[in-house]
């Protein structure tokens, strides 16, 4: 890749997952081949916090098997690695399968920097549904930023035109909607508790 990806960390790549814009969005997280497996049990960590929809872990390795597991698990959020070894015309036979590979979840792939060139260069189209949701593992971004926080916050009280404290009066009396950017908002706020179904 001739540009460098811009850093994220695993938090704030759960977050943007669950606030997907639109039907189905598309993710690549590329880090060092050692990190592959830890960066999908974080994420997958992360998202089991934030969301309650169903998610998959899934090593296809190939075009049509992906697409296969894709059209039985649709309303879930898929989490895929590919192996290290995957058969060099994976990406090719991936590419020519795109219309095969819509979702109405997220989709995040976790590559290696290597597998995360190869697609760029050999996934055209591909890539471009991926567009600017490519990015490089931080690692020790364990969590956003305080800028980061209030930045998100404030758009969410655009949004909907609720206070902090309105939200969470509203999230005690079970009255916030179904929404998941409410619970985002939560989490945000350092009351996840409040998001918990089992909350009294």
């Amino acid at each position: 890749m001739t540009n460098p990806l811009r850093s994220i960390g695993v938090a704030e790549l759960a977050l943007r997952v669950v606030n997907l814009p639109g039907d189905g969005a598309w993710f690549v997280l590329a880090c060092p081949s050692v990190l592959i497996s830890w960066a999908v049990e974080e994420l997958d960590s992360e998202l089991d916090v934030l969301t309650d929809t169903e998610r998959r872990l899934i090593t296809p390795v190939d075009g049509r098997l992906f697409a296969a597991q894709l059209s039985v698990r649709r309303e879930a959020i898929f989490l895929v690695r590919f192996p290290l070894d995957a058969a060099p015309d994976l990406w090719e036979g991936l590419d020519r399968l795109r219309s095969r590979l819509a979702h109405p979840q997220a989709i995040v792939l976790v590559l290696s920097f290597e597998q995360a060139t190869e697609m760029v260069e050999r996934a055209p189209n591909l890539t471009s549904w991926v567009g600017g949701t490519m990015w490089q593992l931080d690692a020790d971004a364990d969590a956003l930023s305080h800028a980061d926080v209030e930045e998100r916050l404030e758009a969410l009280r655009a949004q909907h035109g609720l206070t902090d404290e309105q939200v969470i009066e509203q999230a005690t009396r079970r009255q916030l909607g179904a929404d998941m950017a409410f619970v985002e908002w939560l989490v945000l706020l350092g009351r996840g508790d409040l998001a918990d179904p089992d909350f009294p």
